[in-house]
C-alpha cells in the first residue's frame, strides 16, 4: 500500500511518517463490474483512489435513464471528491469494469488538506485537470460520434489492451449516443478486419492498423461526415 501511494503526485510530498499512517488506515477493496460503490446523496465518508479499472460517476435522467457524466481511469485516480467539503456523494459510482480501489477515510484525508499546503497544491491541480476535461467532454457532446468513439476506443485500447471490456450498448452510453448508431460507427472496423464485436467485449485484431484509422477519423473535418 505505502509503495503503490507513495508512487502518486499528491502523496510524494508528503512525509514517511505521514505516508505510514495513510497506509494503515487506507483499505484496498475489489469490486466486480456493475456493482456499487457509492449512491448519490451518501454521505462521503471516504475518498476513493482507482488502482486499476474504471469506474462510471452516474445519474439518472427524469425519464429514468441512466447519463454517465464521467468516467474515472487510473490516469483520473480520485474520485468521491465530494468528500473535500464532506457533503453527499453528488453522483453515483458504479464499477464500469472489474476494478481495485483504495477506501481512505474522509477525516484523514481533509487533515491533510487542511494542514498540508504541498499536498492540498497538488489535489487542486487534479482537480483542475478534472474540470479541463469534464470542459472538453460538454465541448465534444456535439461532435460527430465517431469522434466520440474514436477517442473512447483509444482510451480503452491504452488501459485495456487488445480485448476490451464493453458492450456495443455500454460504449453507446459512454459516448452518448443511441446503440443502433454505435452498431454502425464499428462496421467499417469490422468489416476492415479491426476489430471483432463480441457479446460482452470488443477483441482488437489489429492495434496498430486500428489506432491509425482512429487517428484519421479524429483529423476528418467535422463537416463531412
Amino acid at each position: 500500500m505505502e509503495q503503490f501511494l507513495s508512487q502518486i503526485g499528491p502523496f510524494q510530498v508528503l512525509s514517511r511518517k505521514e505516508l505510514l499512517n495513510l497506509s494503515d488506515q487506507t483499505h484496498e477493496k475489489v469490486f466486480e463490474k456493475g456493482e456499487i460503490v457509492f449512491r448519490e446523496g451518501e454521505k462521503s465518508s471516504f475518498v476513493w483512489l482507482v488502482k486499476t479499472g474504471w469506474v462510471h460517476l452516474v445519474r439518472r435522467s427524469s425519464l429514468g435513464h441512466l447519463v454517465i457524466l464521467f468516467t474515472m481511469t487510473p490516469r483520473e485516480i480520485l474520485c468521491g471528491v465530494s468528500a473535500f467539503d464532506q457533503e453527499p456523494y453528488a453522483a453515483d459510482a458504479i464499477a464500469a469494469t472489474q476494478c481495485v480501489l483504495l477506501q481512505i477515510p474522509t477525516p484523514l484525508f481533509v487533515n491533510l488538506l487542511n494542514h498540508h499546503s504541498d499536498f492540498c497544491r497538488e489535489i487542486l491541480s487534479i482537480c483542475s485537470k478534472r474540470i479541463r476535461c469534464m470542459a472538453q467532454k460538454l465541448g465534444g457532446a456535439m461532435d460527430p460520434v465517431s469522434h466520440r468513439m474514436a477517442r473512447l476506443l483509444l482510451a480503452s485500447l491504452e488501459d485495456f489492451g487488445d480485448e476490451i471490456p464493453f458492450t456495443h450498448r455500454e460504449m453507446a452510453q459512454m459516448v452518448g449516443s443511441r446503440i443502433e448508431t454505435s452498431i454502425r460507427t464499428f462496421r467499417p472496423l469490422r468489416e476492415r478486419g479491426l476489430v471483432d464485436v463480441k457479446r460482452s467485449c470488443i477483441k482488437i485484431i489489429q492495434p496498430l492498423r486500428l489506432i491509425s484509422e482512429l487517428s484519421r477519423w479524429l483529423k476528418m473535418d467535422k463537416t463531412a461526415l
